[in-house]
Formats: C-alpha cells, sequence, structure tokens
C-alpha cells in the first residue's frame, strides 16, 4: 500500500511537472546547483545556466534552463523539443538571443536531457 501511494505521488509530480505554463525563479541560491555554460562553448549571445544536479525534482519544476541576462535577470526556458519560454516578463528586446537559445534546445534537447536526467 505504501509503495502504491509512493507511485500515485509520483505520477501526480509528474504531471504537475509536465505543465506547467510559468516559473519564477524564487530564490538566486537555487542556481548554485546549475552548471553555467559559457557564450564560448554554446556559441550563443548569452551564458545559459542548466540544471545539472537535479534540483527540477526537489523543487518540483520542469527541467529547464536559464539564460542569463546578468547578475540579477534569468529567463527561464524549458528543455524539450519545443522550448517554451516560462515567464511572463517582457522580451522583446531580446527576442533573437531568446530564438536562439530556444534553437540550441530545440537542436541538442535529447542530449542535454541524457546527461541530466
Amino acid at each position: 500500500m505504501i509503495r502504491l501511494k509512493r507511485i500515485i505521488t509520483g505520477i501526480v509530480n509528474l504531471l504537475r511537472i509536465n505543465y506547467c505554463e510559468s516559473y519564477e525563479l524564487k530564490d538566486k541560491e537555487e542556481l548554485y546547483e546549475y552548471m553555467r555554460l559559457g557564450k564560448e562553448k554554446t556559441g550563443l549571445d548569452v551564458d545559459i545556466l542548466i540544471d545539472d544536479c537535479a534540483s527540477y525534482k526537489k523543487l518540483n519544476h520542469p527541467l529547464l534552463l536559464f539564460i542569463c541576462i546578468n547578475d540579477n535577470e534569468y529567463i527561464p526556458i524549458s528543455i524539450e523539443k519545443e522550448p517554451k519560454v516560462l515567464t511572463n516578463i517582457e522580451i522583446s528586446t531580446i527576442q533573437n538571443t531568446i530564438d536562439g537559445v530556444k534553437r540550441f534546445i530545440s537542436t541538442n534537447h535529447k542530449l542535454i536531457k541524457r546527461i541530466l536526467c
């Protein structure tokens, strides 16, 4: 009975993770568990932060990465075949950058998931 309850709880948590529409970084300390990939390694215009310690499981949010705009501004994007920006902030000024990151994720999502999950 206890095992069944754990399985059901796990399924509910997975459903909750997969259907997240937005995510707000509540505490910058969460990013300590993320791997920073610099512009020179990715070829992108910005550094990205990828969850390499499975904090998405602990904190119950989707597998995502953050675009590092500056030291205080991070934009979450889901890691999937068709990545989604998971925030409601105005992004029109950096739309080209976001589109580049989305292409990077779309191209590499299977590899990223294999490494991180």
